[in-house]
């Protein structure tokens, strides 16, 4: 059980919450007591409330002119030198409740780190709104999110959307988050609510149904996104057709679009291609895909066809990095090959 007391400077007790289970964090005993609700009558401007380390409340009780003052989680510092700051901050750790993940983003705010990747977390939306009272409270701003979490529900990606907001994330990663139609459109959501924009989306999930591609198409219009990457989502005939529609219908435009899958068959390619015209994708990275002439051929029948141009780059196919530039001049198209 979990109780929080508060003590008046003569050490009086000043305060006693209502009893609460272990996993509900010290903030959220806050949010829920009367401290919170009658702080306008409690409290008068300029008071200050001293607490441990752990409670980042400033954004609670700054509306009411109130100071929460706590230690410094690194005495002394405002922020890591040049050697100390992190490139990146990885969390494999499913049992870190909603305050582990408030100090979290404060470490990110001392190191000026600006990649967070989340995996197999057991995220739920208490979590991660841990993250964005942290990013609210601490102005944090991210170059990349990456998620990586199978068993994050439909309501964890709304407050996913909210982070992204607030800490100016230009680029997201979902991988294998079993993602379905319902969770997209949380997504797609909140990022036309809260005027979201992306430069890059990825999407490594082979579980995403086929009608889900339609709604990444969505997204990416609405995030007004120019690069998508798809990795290991096993693309099919259909999956790739639902995409295209989707492009279609929103009228998505891209600046690059990577696959990096090895089972996708020839068909698929006769898509992709139509996926090219339609977005006026300007340049196609095809990776680890097991590239043969039949596949190779059909992309360049349908760039011929559809008459597309467009920069190709071929790498992990076994013979190296090679790009490939298709120019369609009227009706004589070439390839110049490079290493």
């Amino acid at each position: 059980m979990e109780v929080l007391i508060g003590n008046a400077p003569t050490g009086a007790v000043s305060f006693i919450s209502d009893c609460y289970g272990e996993s509900v964090s010290d903030r959220s005993i806050i949010e829920q007591s009367d401290l919170l609700a009658e702080a306008r009558a409690t409290f008068e401007k300029g008071d200050s409330i001293m607490a441990d380390k752990g409670y980042l409340l400033q954004g609670l009780f700054a509306p009411f002119d109130v100071k929460i003052n706590t230690p410094t989680l690194m005495k002394g510092m405002t922020q890591l030198s040049q050697e100390q700051r992190l490139q990146k901050l990885s969390i494999i750790d499913n049992s870190m409740n909603e305050d582990g993940y408030e100090i979290l983003v404060h470490i990110l705010k001392l190191s000026d780190c600006k990649v967070l990747v989340l995996q197999n977390c057991c995220l739920t939306k208490t979590k991660l709104q841990g993250v964005l009272n942290g990013c609210r409270d601490q102005n944090v701003q991210l170059q990349k999110l990456g998620i990586v979490d199978n068993s994050m529900k439909e309501d964890g990606y709304e407050i996913l959307v909210h982070i992204l907001k607030l800490s100016d994330c230009k680029e997201l990663v979902l991988e294998d988050c079993c993602l379905t139609k319902t969770k997209l459109q949380g997504v797609l959501n909140g990022c036309r609510d809260q005027n979201i924009q992306l430069q890059k989306l990825a999407i490594l999930d082979s579980t995403m149904p086929a009608d889900a591609y339609h709604d990444v198409a969505a997204v990416v219009k609405a995030t007004k996104c120019t690069w998508v990457h798809f990795e290991r989502c096993d693309l099919s005939k259909e999956k790739l057709e639902c995409l295209g529609m989707g492009c279609k219908e929103s009228q998505v435009l891209l600046q690059k679009l990577v696959i990096v899958d090895n089972s996708m068959k020839e068909d698929g390619y006769e898509i992709l291609v139509h996926i090219l015209k339609l977005s006026d994708c300007k340049e196609l990275v095809l990776e680890d895909c097991c590239l043969t002439k039949t596949k190779l051929q059909g992309v360049l029948n349908g760039c011929r066809d559809q008459n597309i141009q467009i920069s190709l780059e071929l790498t992990g196919n076994g013979d190296g990095s090679l790009n490939i530039g298709i120019l369609h001049p009227d009706s004589s198209s070439r390839l110049c090959h490079g290493m």
